[in-house]
């Protein structure tokens, strides 16, 4: 546990470094935060790209950025109703075999 590397500051010395008190704490919780965390990536291809049945494709902008908003909606709610099982998740959209 974090909790456990922090105790190492309950008797500092009064002497010592504030700032590198306040950066190790900090620190400390943010690796934590990292690696107790379920992250998804979603990388947006804005190049053409082939699909899955090899047809080259070039979407406008506009309709590749509204499918990025309904694709950020979704993982949101997965998000919020704990249905994100990984730990790490790649989504990609408008990549090679995309659609």
């Amino acid at each position: 546990m974090w909790f456990d590397s922090l105790s190492k500051y309950e008797n500092y010395d009064e002497y010592g470094d504030y700032y590198e008190q306040e950066f190790y704490i900090f620190h400390t919780i943010y690796i934590h935060k990292i690696i107790c965390s379920k992250w998804i990536f979603i990388r947006f291809n804005l190049d053409k790209y082939t699909n899955k049945n090899g047809r080259r494709n070039n979407p406008m902008i506009a309709t590749r950025l509204i499918r990025l908003k309904e694709e950020i909606e979704y993982q949101i709610s997965r998000i919020e109703n704990n249905e994100n099982k990984e730990l790490v998740e790649i989504i990609k959209l408008y990549y090679d075999n995309f659609d």
